[in-house]
């Protein structure tokens, strides 16, 4: 609207527009490109806000397990000790953080396709490593969420229950194995010639992966 409808306006200055369709109008046209920024802004807004939310989450999660830390080091694995919280209630947690993700991720490579910014040369849309982080913490989340469910099915769920934790411990573990694997080449790809950018990658990757194999031994205590 600012610049090819400007000159469209030029070019015919001194005749009547009457002819012209009026979506084609500055006054369409800017309205429209306005539209589409708030939007777009809404949009974002929604993907960090679902972001923020999953990320502190995360954080009560952790320090609601840091109150058993100590007696979970002294004794491992079944039965959970008194103080360590309720494993139904650490799997809706996770749950909530999954989908807090999931949706956050798409959200950002929706806001990606439309985005006007994200076509073309020296295009700027959603940094794919940001897509990647809901992503990797979302199929986390999930994987954790499944181990807690075993877990709350083995220690309350009775006899009756024993098939049920271990199909749930089964697909946490396959999930938390199968996001290790794919941590060494599912991140971004970033210039080779940036050294900055590539020991990013190389620090994130490391990290996703910690994080990951962290959770698997702590699991094996279940599995």
């Amino acid at each position: 609207s600012e610049v090819v409808v400007r000159e469209w306006d030029r070019s015919e200055s001194g005749t009547s527009h009457s002819g012209r369709p009026p979506d084609v109008s500055f006054e369409m046209t800017n309205a429209l490109a306005k539209s589409v920024l708030f939007c777009l802004m809404r949009m974002y807004a929604k993907t960090t806000r679902r972001m923020a939310l999953a990320d502190a989450q995360t954080l009560a999660i952790r320090k609601l397990l840091s109150r058993s830390a100590y007696e979970s080091t002294l004794s491992p694995g079944p039965p959970l000790p008194s103080s360590h919280p309720s494993p139904a209630l650490l799997a809706k947690l996770h749950l909530e953080c999954a989908s807090l993700y999931t949706s956050a991720r798409s959200l950002a490579s929706a806001k990606d396709k439309s985005s006007p910014l994200s076509h073309g040369e020296g295009a700027s849309g959603v940094n794919p490593a940001l897509r990647h982080y809901l992503a990797h913490n979302g199929s986390l989340h999930a994987a954790l969420a499944h181990k807690w469910l075993g877990v709350d099915a083995g220690e309350n769920g009775g006899a009756q229950k024993d098939g049920s934790a271990v199909a749930f411990l089964a697909w946490s573990k396959s999930s938390l194995e199968s996001l290790l694997s794919s941590s060494d080449h599912s991140l971004p790809s970033l210039p080779t010639a940036d050294k900055l950018k590539s020991q990013e990658k190389k620090d994130l990757r490391n990290r996703f992966k910690d994080g990951v194999k962290k959770e698997l031994e702590e699991g094996k205590t279940f599995y």
